[in-house]
């Protein structure tokens, strides 16, 4: 038989295989994947069960670590390394909670054989004799816990300890998030702005006019219809047009009236002391009167 302690070496036929299987395996693609896988050796110490003591779950460690991680965003290795630190003294902190309830109820153990102690030595002593025998003290239950903190500081003084402890790892949790801190302003500082790349910007354009409302196209005149004495007496054309009746009517009037126009004119000429024609008035109208004599009014 092989001795199972001597290591083994594989061979050829092994490595070939491992080789073609190593090569079906392409690793995380996404950036999230890849930032997951680089912080497994860094997680995996601090993941592992070693350090949980008692009923303490794995589960709710490794939750306590992500809600870390996704609180804080390290980026790199030693920023990784301090996130789990802190988590790792929460975890910790968390213990001394347990730890103090422990330390009481080992104290109120403490007193209880305390006092039956003072009850036996008391009942001896009244057995044996004793003049004066010393009765066990009485104490108040409600004064229990006070009892077993002041008992703790005059023995073991194990919740001094206690107080210290957690003090130191406030103090390591300040301290690991004030270096936090100064590692993420420096690389924020060292990582240049790089600007937003903005969309292409489109042609500018002459900016349009304000489009006019629509003229309205000017209306039509209704024509009216043509009546019985439209072509005597037209309302809309421009040229009056006279029927043959008005204009033979119109050329007698002004032969009538020429005669005396030209008698009116001529009169003057050939009859200086004739008296004078109008030719508005009639030729009688224009005759002198006698003038009649002028009697004297009586007194």
């Amino acid at each position: 038989m092989n001795n199972p302690n001597q290591p083994r070496t594989p061979t050829q036929a092994q490595i070939d295989a491992n080789r073609r299987n190593a090569q079906k395996s392409t690793g995380p693609r996404t950036p999230e994947g890849k930032d997951a896988s680089s912080r497994n050796r860094l997680l995996h110490g601090l993941r592992s069960a070693k350090h949980l003591v008692l009923d303490e779950s794995l589960d709710d460690f490794e939750d306590l670590v992500k809600d870390m991680q996704d609180r804080f965003r390290p980026t790199g290795e030693a920023e990784n390394l301090l996130v789990l630190r802190i988590a790792a003294d929460h975890w910790r902190l968390n213990r001394s909670l347990p730890i103090e309830a422990g330390i009481y109820r080992e104290r109120f153990q403490d007193l209880a054989k305390a006092g039956k102690w003072a009850k036996e030595m008391y009942d001896q002593q009244l057995r044996n004799g004793t003049l004066r025998p010393v009765p066990p003290p009485e104490h108040d239950d409600r004064d229990l816990l006070a009892r077993a903190f002041v008992l703790d500081g005059e023995k073991a003084r194990s919740l001094a300890n206690l107080a210290r402890y957690e003090n130191g790892l406030e103090h390591s949790i300040d301290r690991c998030l004030r270096h936090l801190k100064i590692y993420q302003d420096i690389r924020l500082a060292s990582t240049p702005d790089v600007a937003p790349a903005e969309p292409p910007r489109p042609p500018l354009r002459p900016p349009m006019k304000p489009a006019e409302p629509p003229v309205p196209p000017a209306e039509t005149p209704a024509t009216p219809a043509n009546t019985a004495d439209y072509h005597s007496n037209p309302n809309d054309e421009g040229t009056a047009q006279f029927s043959p009746i008005a204009l033979l009517l119109a050329i007698l009037a002004l032969l009538h009236a020429i005669p005396n126009c030209l008698a009116a004119l001529i009169a003057p000429l050939i009859t200086p002391n004739r008296p004078k024609i109008s030719l508005f008035r009639p030729a009688y109208a224009t005759q002198a009167q006698p003038r009649q004599p002028i009697l004297p009014v009586p007194r």
